[in-house]
This record gives C-alpha cells, structure tokens and sequence, in this order.
C-alpha cells in the first residue's frame, strides 16, 4: 500500500463524502427524532464508547455522503469541463484534461495530490447542496406531517418549521453559487500546472560565462 495513493485518496473522502454526509445528517438532526443519532450519543458512558461512536457515526457519514454524491443533479462538471478544454487552442487539445491531471499524479505526486484536494472541495460544495436541498425537503414533510412521533416537532410553531425550510434552501443557492468556482479552479489548475511541469524548459548556463565580458 502506497503511502502517496493512500492517503490522498483518505483526504478526497473526508472533503467530499464525510463532510456532506455529516452536515446532511446534523441537518436533519434539527429537523426530525433521528432516534439512531439519539442513541449513538446516549451509550457513549466511556472513552471507549465515544471512539467507537465517532467511528460509527463517521461511517454513516461517509454512507449518506456518497448517497447524496450519487443522487445529485444539476452538475457543473461537465459543463465546465468544456468550457475549459473549448478555450485551449487546437492543438493543444491532446492531451485531454484527464490525461494531463493523470500523468501528473503520476509523475508529481505533491502537485497530483493539490489538484485532488481541489477536486475535493468541488465535489464537497456540489454535494452539500444536494444535502442542504434533501434537508429542505425533509423540513416541508415537518411542515406538513408535524404531529407525527416521527418528527417530533408538536411543540414547535409554524414560523420554527418554516425556518427549516428556508435554512437550508438559502444554504443550498449559496453552495449552487460557488460550484462554478470551485470547478474552474479545478481544472482550470490542470493545464497550468501541466505546461509548468512538462513543457517549461530550464535555460543551461555554462559555467564561467557569467563571469566574461565587462
């Protein structure tokens, strides 16, 4: 097992899955009786039992961030990915964005795992609004079904669940706005970082010509 591999690809998982898993489940903590949560807090009596709470809560973190990663729509990836590879000139073209960001963890592992970090946050800011927009959904169901054991929200007033609603919706344009950043940094970086490792030719001086002369 590669320390280089390894690692990165540990880092990429908690950026884009755990960290949306876990604000998606935070959310709707608020919202709903999430009664497993509950729980999972109440047992931790030891140390012991708050690591292992940690874990689990961590994997199911992880779980519901790489539900919401698959469930997303609307994605700017695509798009943006050719707008990029569009405004390089014809040529220039081959290889493509993937080929480059590949040979360049290939060959430069510190500048593959930079680019992978930036990738990273992308997929985090384009899942946590997936996450934000499924935690609006679940405050419209409080709206409407909140005398349910469920919920558990018989105490609270129209206006507190139609916070939660409006919340979350608000966080989601507020992810929504800063995916196109987040996906031009990326692989806007790729090229760049490609010409700069690959292309750049370091001039040879000649030892003792700098001394000639005047």
């Amino acid at each position: 097992m590669k320390i280089s591999v390894t690692i990165p690809q540990v880092f990429y998982d908690v950026i884009a899955r755990v960290l949306p898993g876990y604000l998606f489940l935070f959310a709707i903590n608020c919202e709903v009786d999430l009664r497993i949560l509950r729980s999972l807090s109440a047992s931790a009596r030891t140390s012991v039992d708050a690591v292992l709470n940690g874990i689990g809560y961590t994997v199911l973190s992880y779980f519901m961030g790489w539900v919401l990663l698959a469930g997303t729509v609307g994605s700017l990836r695509k798009r943006v990915m050719g707008e990029i590879e569009g405004a390089r000139e014809p040529q220039q073209r081959s290889p493509s964005l993937r080929e480059m960001f590949h040979r360049i963890r290939i060959k430069h592992p510190g500048e593959g795992f930079r680019i992978l970090k930036l990738r990273a946050e992308a997929r985090m800011i384009e899942t946590s609004r997936t996450a934000m927009c499924c935690a609006s959904v679940v405050g419209i169901f409080g709206l409407l079904f909140g005398k349910s054991p469920l919920f558990g929200l018989s105490g609270q007033s129209h206006s507190e669940r139609a916070a939660k609603i409006v919340i979350p919706l608000i966080a989601a344009l507020a992810f929504r706005r800063c995916e196109r950043r987040t996906w031009r940094n990326y692989f806007g970086n790729i090229p760049v970082t490609y010409k700069i490792l690959f292309h750049t030719r370091v001039a040879k001086v000649t030892p003792g010509l700098s001394s000639q002369g005047g």
